[in-house]
């Protein structure tokens, strides 16, 4: 990846799948994901998953945080941090609560983001007009 320190913090053990590996299937689960070979199929993963520069990822792509150095063929959704690297090549809609985009890479669809929506509790009503 670039020299640029990412900001996207992982936690506890994380899978490889290293690189000459190729993964055919949904993937899901709660630790970090690093991908140097490939992986055809969907995934959940509420933690960190980074395609490395060698890595690619066909298919739709859910995680908490992602970091993107190689290539991804599908859809890209984050409920927190998309970081895109320069080495980069994204061919599909990219959706985050945050996105950022170093120059050199190169995104072939669209970038969203959107915040989650989030309940209000404990609000109380407007007190009805003394008028009305």
């Amino acid at each position: 990846m670039s020299k640029r320190r990412s900001t996207v913090r992982t936690q506890g053990p994380t899978s490889v799948i290293a690189d000459g590996v190729t993964i055919r299937g949904d993937i899901s689960g709660n630790r970090d994901l690093e991908i140097h070979g490939e992986v055809v199929g969907d995934s959940n993963v509420n933690a960190t998953v980074i395609i490395a520069p060698d890595g690619i990822w066909r298919g739709k792509l859910t995680a908490r945080d992602v970091v993107v150095a190689g290539h991804i063929v599908g859809a890209v959704r984050a409920s927190g941090s998309i970081e895109i690297e320069a080495s980069a090549r994204i061919d599909g809609t990219v959706t985050g609560g945050a996105i950022s985009v170093q120059p050199g890479a190169i995104v072939d669809g669209e970038l969203k983001t959107v915040v989650e929506k989030r309940s209000v509790s404990n609000v109380e009503p407007l007190a009805k007009s003394a008028t009305a």
